[in-house]
Order: structure tokens, then C-alpha cells, then sequence
């Protein structure tokens, strides 16, 4: 192998002295001109045989000086190298878990990956940017080869994301797909999925559609929900659909957005959250309204009753999510380039006992 071969020569030679610091990944392939997954191999072979010391995040240091004679012929080839595979450490970080989206997506890439031989290390950032950052340097100081992760949302970018980015570090968004950046992101259509949340309740002679969400400014989920609503209503012709939009803080404030709630009149209504249904749900009974239509996204399965859901809401497809994202994230650890950056994972309309009783009249006005 050329690479190992030079970089062993020039240890043995001198150039480099123990405690130097070797050429990156990214400086051999482009001194070589071979992908970066040809380097990676030649520095994981010579951290193998304990010549160099690879630090993650720092770079990959002489470990000994080779006492050889100069003349000792060196000859390393892939195919004599009958080492097993060295056992991967893949990284996953996330915001949080909660019990009605995200425990499913963690069991299967954890058994995906062991699967394959691999292991899993975990940590959650508690959905702070500057826990974020501390925790992706310690995943990368742990030795992960790849990183599975949902960033944490806002309307800027963490510097460590931007950093691997154009390190062309192995990384995958889960959930997530941050618009400008040469990451893959596997996430749920949410414009879509609001779509057909209105067209259902549209179709059953429904036009006061209330659309009810955490602030939507920085959380790209949202966003496409909120823009999703807004698409459908024009599409149906429902006028003042803006004035229908009710934004409140559920988990730090819900008097405010039950004082909201007050002020907006609807026949029907969609909660972006699992989280906002509940306080939806709070103010439509103290209204003595419950039997009003109501949707929401990311229903608990622990919360259906005999098998049947109270609430028709928006499932998504957490298996297909985790799925496309380990495999994905292989492909770049094996040096594969892609070429497309956003990955659509399918979702699926539940019907509840929340719309049980709406007849479908095809959005007929007459």
C-alpha cells in the first residue's frame, strides 16, 4: 500500500520523530490524489501496528522510531493484510428522547449498527447549543469513525457541525436537514404530511381549521408544518388562514397559549406537537367542546386505548429514519460520495376517535 509504505519509509528514515504529527487524511488524499477512505485505511493500519497514535479531532502522532535498517524492505499490500476489521464506534447525539417520538429511532440504529459488529456510543446535548458542542468533541475524542445526530434547533449553525462538514468527517442527520450544508439529512416531509392533515379535515366540511405550535422561528420541522398549513389553506380557497395560526411556548408558559386559544374560534383543530394536543385538548374540554375535530403529529402508541388511538395524528416512520441513516452513514465512512443531501422518509395518517364521527363529503360547499 503506497501510503502506509511512505509514511513508515519517512519514519524510519527520521523525517518524522516520535511525538510528530503525521499528514492528515485530507493532506495525503489530495498529496496522493486517492478518496479519503484510502487514507483512513493506511493510517488505521499503521495505528494498528502501533506506529502512530490517531487522537480524534487532534490528528495522528509517531507513537515509536523505527529502529529498522533503511534497506529493510517494506512491503505492505492490502490484500496480506489479514487483520480482522477493526470494531467501529459510531457516535449518536441527540436533544433528548421522549416517549412519543425518538426511543424507536434509537433502539434500531443501536441494533443496526451492532448488527454490523459495531457499537453505539449515545449522549444527549438537553437541547443546548453550547452542550452540543462539548458533546460532539467528546464522541470525536472517543474515537467515533462516524456520527449519526440531530442537531439541536436554532437559527444558527454549531461551529463543530460547519468544522466536520468541510473536514468531510462521516456525518448523518437524523430528523434534520440544515439547508447549505454538504450533509445528508433523513427526515419526515412535514410540508406534506400539514398538507393532508388540512385536506382530511377539509374533505369532511371543515373550513375553520386552527393550526396550534411551539414557536416555529429556528426549528425546521415546524417551519415546514406551519408552511405546509398555510400551502393547503390557499389551496382550498380557506381565507384568513394566518388568523388561524396560534404560536405558544406548551412547555414554559401554557396560560399563554390557553389565553390564545381564547381569541381564535375554529370548528377544528392541528397541533404541530404532541405536547401542544394536550393543552389543546385541556381547553376544549374546559370548554365543554372535546368532540371538536382535532390532529395532531407524533402521537404515543402507549396512549392508544384498546389498540385504537384518541387522536388522528401524523405517524412517523421511525424504522425507515434509522435505517436510512446507519446505511448512509457507512457508505461515507467507506469513502462514497454523495450526491443528493435530503432524504424523504415516509409518514402515515392514523385515524383516531377525534375524527371518528366526520363524514367524508370530498370538500363539497354546496
Amino acid at each position: 500500500m503506497k501510503i502506509y509504505n511512505s509514511i513508515l519509509s519517512q519514519i524510519q528514515l527520521g523525517f518524522y520523530q516520535a511525538g510528530d504529527r503525521v499528514p492528515s487524511e485530507i493532506e495525503l488524499a489530495e498529496a496522493f490524489n486517492v478518496s479519503r477512505i484510502t487514507t483512513k485505511r493506511a493510517l488505521d493500519m499503521l495505528a494498528q501496528q502501533q506506529v502512530i497514535v490517531r487522537k480524534r479531532g487532534k490528528g495522528s502522532y509517531v507513537a515509536w522510531q523505527n529502529q529498522l535498517a533503511e534497506d529493510q524492505p517494506v512491503d505492505v499490500t492490502e490484500e496480506k493484510d489479514a487483520s480482522p476489521r477493526p470494531i467501529r464506534k459510531i457516535g449518536m447525539v441527540v436533544p433528548g428522547v421522549a416517549n412519543t417520538y425518538g426511543l424507536e429511532i434509537l433502539r434500531l440504529v443501536e441494533k443496526s449498527v451492532r448488527q454490523r459488529g459495531d457499537v453505539v456510543l449515545i449522549a444527549s446535548t438537553d437541547g443546548s447549543l453550547a452542550e452540543e458542542a462539548a458533546v460532539i468533541q467528546r464522541t470525536l475524542d472517543a474515537g467515533v469513525d462516524g456520527l449519526l445526530m440531530t442537531p439541536v434547533n436554532g437559527q444558527h449553525y454549531n461551529e463543530p457541525i460547519i468544522r466536520l462538514s468541510l473536514e468531510q468527517f462521516p456525518i448523518v442527520f437524523i430528523d434534520r436537514h440544515l439547508p447549505g450544508l454538504p450533509i445528508p439529512g433523513v427526515y419526515t416531509d412535514n410540508f406534506a404530511a400539514a398538507k393532508e392533515t388540512v385536506a382530511y379535515l377539509f374533505e369532511r366540511g371543515l373550513r375553520r381549521i386552527v393550526f396550534v405550535t411551539p414557536p416555529t422561528r429556528g426549528t425546521a420541522s415546524l417551519e415546514q408544518r406551519l408552511a405546509g398549513y398555510l400551502a393547503a389553506c390557499a389551496e382550498f380557497g380557506i381565507a384568513n388562514a394566518e388568523q388561524m395560526v396560534i404560536e405558544g411556548d406548551h412547555y414554559h408558559n401554557a396560560e399563554q397559549l390557553l389565553e390564545k386559544l381564547n381569541e381564535v374560534e375554529g370548528d377544528a383543530y392541528i397541533s404541530s406537537e404532541h405536547g401542544v394536543e394536550l393543552v389543546v385538548a385541556e381547553w376544549l374540554a374546559n370548554q365543554e367542546e372535546l368532540d371538536k375535530p382535532r390532529i395532531c403529529f407524533d402521537y404515543p402508541k402507549s396512549s392508544y386505548v384498546d389498540g385504537e388511538p384518541s387522536v388522528t395524528h401524523i405517524q412517523q416512520d421511525e424504522a425507515t429514519m434509522a435505517k436510512t441513516a446507519v446505511e448512509l452513514l457507512y457508505q461515507l465512512i467507506e469513502g462514497e460520495k454523495m450526491e443528493a443531501f435530503q432524504f424523504l422518509s415516509p409518514y402515515t395518517l392514523i385515524e383516531g376517535k377525534s375524527t371518528k364521527n366526520l363524514a367524508f363529503d370530498g370538500g363539497n360547499t354546496s
